[in-house]
């Protein structure tokens, strides 16, 4: 008899473990969002257009309700003034905190480090760079379906160029929005 017991058991575990791993939600992401980049001081002299469009592309893993690992690339755009044009990109790893934990409606901070490649043209023609340091945000998010997550955020990028280009942070403003894999 207990060997007919542990079978049963064995089998309604076997039987139940499908069930089971429907459930269990991954906790892979990925998403991507466009908006504003600002770089100051940006481009060298005067009546320099410091503004441009931005896109960033990211995936990162959620670890819990509240904590998240985010790997993004960001492409900030391009800036120029009457003579000369710059454009940068930056690879990023960053933490991200969220509260309230496992709501529909939740504010988030995040904090890592950047890679970043700059490179100028026109007068500053052949000037390259790259640059790291640390980077910082928060934004508000909305879930709204059980995979899809919409998103706005503020980002700064501390000392991105500098030697031969104009050292500059850039802030960026982002609107974006993320599926999460089930």
């Amino acid at each position: 008899m207990p060997n007919l017991l542990r079978l049963a058991a064995l089998a309604a575990a076997a039987l139940a473990a499908p069930a089971c791993a429907q459930e269990m939600a991954s906790h892979i992401y990925a998403g991507a969002g466009v908006g504003r980049s600002h770089w100051d001081p940006g481009c060298p002299g005067a009546d320099c257009s410091n503004t441009a469009t931005m896109l960033r592309a990211f995936g990162g893993y959620q670890f819990n309700g509240t904590f998240a690992a985010e790997a993004a690339f960001t492409n900030f755009g391009i800036i120029e003034n009457e003579t000369s044009r710059m454009k940068a990109h930056a690879w990023e790893a960053t933490g991200i905190a969220a509260w309230p934990p496992d709501t529909a409606f939740f504010l988030y901070g995040k904090l890592g480090m950047y890679y970043a490649k700059i490179e100028g043209s026109g007068a500053l023609a052949g000037h390259k760079e790259t640059s790291n340091g640390a980077t910082a945000g928060g934004g508000a998010a909305y879930q709204l379906t059980r995979n899809i997550d919409l998103r706005g955020e503020v980002q700064h990028y501390w000392n991105v160029g500098g030697g031969t280009l104009p050292k500059s942070g850039i802030n960026t403003f982002t609107a974006g929005a993320l599926w999460r894999f089930r």
